[in-house]
């Protein structure tokens, strides 16, 4: 962007142009101390970033304004501006760090946007914000020290998104009423300081889909009325002390979050996992698990029952000695940084084996494990040293062609801690053609990006990997065009080297390596498996 022009606006530059619709001020600043005397009452549109003036003229009354946007504006209030505000539709004043009150708003009925995160000074919110019932963003932040004044309960009918940023809740805590039962879909939490924990009347909020709660420290735990949104698909709370999940006084209730498929719990507090054996009947539809850096020992035996759960992360629990057994249907498992963790879960072998009626596979993605601290097991077939195997099978025997799963595994150790997941890369070559590695594949495992409370600490250690490839979804040759359109491909063709040497044997080579730039991981060991399917 170009250099802000500085720009010389007097105080009663807008007298001459009364019938003024639209005023668009961009990438200018101004210097002026004086308070602007005028703006014509025929405005409907005002954009105007980084308004330099404390307040609004005391004449101009929004009569026909539609929207009026001013982020990172000087305003520090606005009198009695909102006097007549019933075509306003948005209000935008996001990062506007001196602006300490909201005044009354009774006449916005048709307000529908109102951005206050990032207001940093702001001290009071009027009662008449809680009422607007055609409002349907609302975002929000406050003083360090938080309200003075607040709504004493929200009545937004139709309010869809409620974020709150830097927002200090505690008596002022949110209160929903009944009225929102059919409105609000999305409530994001970023962060706060709250006291404990949220209100108890987030029960009402039946249509909620997404509840979100990051780095607010002092939430210990939840209301159990969490349990009465019905709607619920995505509850993630992630860097607070929650300690504690709220559990059913009824285990058997039926279920009550039948649409809950992700739960995220990373970066608590949490050492008692039995809340999982009332989530087995409450949400049966779970997909995604996370529970990265906790302080639990063990997962539960009950974590098998979840019959849709396709991802399970356990991230930097460094406490977690156990992982009885894994659902057959996950896809993912990520046990990365459990440094306590010593040996495999016990139907290790049918979980890798396992693969009918998996959509997420069938779809192309590789199934994969990453635990800490396990050798390769002794039932591996094929086993190096060094990072690469090579072997041969009968090239017209279809137990590889149409009944094989190919299971590579390796184990590695980690001197500094990076982002490995992108570190290491796996190949599979056919007669000397890669068909196969793991950065072009649809692997399942996020780019994480987050930033938890002692997640860059050094998580050296001892790594094993274990990746399982369906040669029909996975295998295809590399710069051939043709092969986009298609999972399912003909093993058969010339282009894969197979039969175009007379050959009976099909030579395989897997490898492993890091990128050449990353120098604190060293392969230790490699190995491969190849399981017939029936």
């Amino acid at each position: 962007f170009p250099k802000p022009t500085e720009l010389d606006i007097d105080s009663r530059a807008f007298e001459k142009v009364r019938n003024l619709v639209v005023l668009d001020i961009r990438n200018a600043t101004s210097s002026k101390s004086t308070d602007l005397q005028y703006l014509p009452n025929s405005l409907r549109w005002i954009k105007w970033p980084h308004f330099p003036f404390s307040s609004l003229p005391s004449t101009y009354t929004m009569d026909n304004l539609i929207q009026l946007k001013l982020p990172h504006s000087s305003i520090k209030h606005f009198g009695k501006a909102f006097m007549c505000g019933e075509w306003l539709k948005e209000i935008d004043l996001r990062a506007s760090k001196f602006l300490v009150e909201i005044p009354d708003l009774t006449t916005a009925v048709n307000l529908k946007k109102l951005d206050l995160e990032g207001c940093i000074n702001l001290v009071k919110v009027h009662e008449s914000v809680g009422s607007l019932n055609k409002l349907v963003e609302f975002y929000l932040s406050s003083s360090i020290k938080g309200f003075e004044q607040f709504p004493s309960r929200l009545k937004l009918k139709s309010l869809k998104k409620f974020e709150l940023y830097n927002c200090r809740i505690d008596e002022w805590c949110p209160q929903f009423s009944k009225e929102m039962n059919c409105s609000l879909e999305m409530l994001e939490i970023y962060n706060s300081t709250v006291i404990n924990q949220l209100s108890p009347t987030i029960g009402y909020l039946s249509s909620l889909t997404k509840l979100y709660i990051r780095n607010c420290m002092e939430l210990k735990t939840l209301p159990s009325t969490i349990h009465r949104l019905s709607n619920l698909t995505s509850l993630s709370v992630l860097s607070s002390d929650l300690s504690v999940f709220p559990s059913l006084n009824d285990p058997s209730s039926p279920s009550l979050c039948p649409y809950l498929t992700s739960l995220m719990l990373a970066d608590c507090k949490i050492t008692n996992l039995d809340f999982l054996e009332t989530m087995v009947h409450v949400a049966p539809s779970l997909k995604e698990l996370d529970l990265s850096e906790n302080n639990f020992c063990r997962l539960p035996s009950c974590i098998i029952n979840f019959k849709s759960l396709k991802y399970i992360y356990t991230i930097g629990c460094k406490l977690l000695e156990e992982i009885p057994n894994i659902p057959e249907g996950v896809v993912c498992m990520d046990a990365g940084g459990c440094v306590s963790l010593a040996r495999f879960p016990n139907n290790i072998h049918s979980f890798i084996s396992c693969h009918d009626n998996n959509v997420e596979y069938e779809r192309g993605l590789s199934k994969e494990l990453i635990l800490m601290n396990c050798e390769i097991p002794d039932w591996y077939r094929y086993k190096s040293m060094n990072n690469s195997i090579t072997f041969l099978l009968p090239a017209d025997h279809l137990s590889w062609k149409r009944k094989a799963l190919f299971v590579p595994c390796f184990k590695f150790e980690v001197t500094n801690y990076e982002d490995w997941r992108f570190a290491l890369k796996c190949k599979v070559f056919i007669n000397g053609i890669q068909v196969w590695d793991s950065q072009s594949s649809l692997t399942c495992f996020p780019d994480w990006g987050r930033s938890f409370r002692g997640y860059d600490e050094s998580r050296g250690g001892e790594y094993m990997s274990m990746i399982v490839i369906d040669p029909c979804l996975h295998f295809h040759p590399f710069g051939d065009d043709n092969m986009d359109n298609s999972r399912e491909i003909d093993l058969n063709q010339p282009c894969f080297g197979i039969n175009s040497s007379g050959s009976n044997l099909d030579e395989f080579k897997f490898e492993v390596e890091p990128f050449p730039e990353l120098r604190d991981v060293i392969i230790k060991m490699f190995g491969v498996h190849i399981i017939t399917r029936e």
